[in-house]
């Protein structure tokens, strides 16, 4: 009975670390969640919506016609039919968004680094000035950087663990952000991919004869 109870105390002991580990990062990252949330929800409909705003609800309702990218402006026009064009009621889904990029970038600084770079991460992002001022805005922004984090995130995740999935994910997210802002895709996270897989491959020549 005496060698059962050692064998216990020593097994709870090894995982004491690791669970404190854990339920330490899991506090941090919801205290930097909880102040996210606070610094995007207030005076989320205080201002009238300016011009961008405006343009963001008429695209909405005809988004099937309309040349710009669809994805933002289709739930933007859900949204609305449930929730209605009230200020505080149109910024909510960027909010949201915003608030979700929080969390999905902790998860991209630890799949890149470790756990404290994530936190790190997203406290920053969490704090970001700009980062606030388009969670209050009924403009695709937020949700341009949610899916740039999550498309970033799943390849990285495909290139390490080879998994089907992970590729099906990162085509996903990718194609839904290129049809919510197709300059920001193409001209900018496109390329940093690009980079980023030569880097991994170790095959040099191919960016060389890209830039060159």
């Amino acid at each position: 009975m005496g060698h059962l109870r050692v064998r216990i105390y020593n097994f709870v002991a090894a995982l004491k670390p690791s669970k404190l580990n854990f339920s330490k990062n899991f506090l941090v990252l919801s205290g930097i969640l909880i102040l996210a949330f606070g610094l995007r929800f207030y005076r989320l409909g205080a201002n009238e919506l300016w011009f961008d705003e405006v343009f963001s609800v008429i695209i909405s309702k005809s988004f099937i016609s309309d040349w710009n990218p669809p994805v933002y402006f289709a739930f933007l026009s859900f949204w609305i039919n449930i929730f209605g064009q009230s200020e505080f009621s149109l910024r909510f889904p960027s909010l949201i968004f915003s608030l979700a990029s929080v969390p999905c970038f902790f998860l991209l600084g630890k799949e890149l680094f470790n756990r404290r770079v994530g936190i790190y991460a997203s406290l920053v992002l969490s704090l970001s000035t700009f980062h606030i001022w388009y969670a209050q805005e009924a403009r695709p922004y937020s949700l341009v950087v949610f899916l740039s984090i999550l498309s970033s995130y799943f390849l990285h995740r495909f290139l390490i663990k080879k998994k089907y999935i992970f590729g099906v994910a990162f085509a996903v997210t990718s194609v839904l952000g290129f049809y919510v802002d197709q300059t920001y895709y193409y001209l900018f996270l496109f390329f940093a991919q690009f980079i980023a897989l030569q880097i991994f491959s170790d095959k040099s020549y191919r960016l060389k004869f890209f830039l060159f």
